[in-house]
C-alpha cells in the first residue's frame, strides 16, 4: 500500500494527512500566526500505521510547504518540537525567539 500525504487549506488553518478508505488516518494541523508563521498544534497517527514513519513524513512535508512558501513554524506540538530539536536541516524553519535564540513555543 503507497501512502500518499494530502495538504488542505481553508482560511486561516490547514492540515496535511493521509487518508485510507475515505478514512483520516494520520494529520498534522496547523493555523497561521500573521503572514509569515504557521503553528503546528498537533499531529496523530492511528494504530493502523503506527511504527511506519507517517509522522517524521507529515513533518517533512509541512517543512517543505513552508520553505517553498517562505514561512517559519512554530513548534507547539511535542512531536515536531522534539524532531526539531533532533533534526538539524529543519532549524531553517524554525521561529526563534529573537532575544534569546532558541525556538518559540505557545506552552
Amino acid at each position: 500500500m503507497e501512502i500518499q500525504i494530502q495538504h488542505h487549506e481553508e482560511k486561516n488553518r490547514g492540515i496535511f494527512f493521509v487518508g485510507i478508505e475515505n478514512e483520516r488516518v494520520a494529520e498534522m494541523t496547523y493555523f497561521y500566526r500573521g503572514k509569515d508563521k504557521i503553528v503546528i498544534d498537533q499531529t496523530s497517527v492511528s494504530d493502523k500505521l503506527r511504527g511506519q514513519g507517517i509522522a517524521k513524513r507529515l513533518l517533512a512535508e509541512a517543512v517543505g510547504f513552508a520553505r517553498n512558501n517562505n514561512l517559519k513554524i512554530v513548534p507547539v506540538c511535542s512531536f515536531v518540537r522534539d524532531m526539531f530539536h533532533k533534526v538539524d536541516d529543519y532549524r531553517d524553519v524554525a521561529a526563534l525567539d529573537n532575544d534569546q535564540g532558541s525556538m518559540i513555543n505557545d506552552q
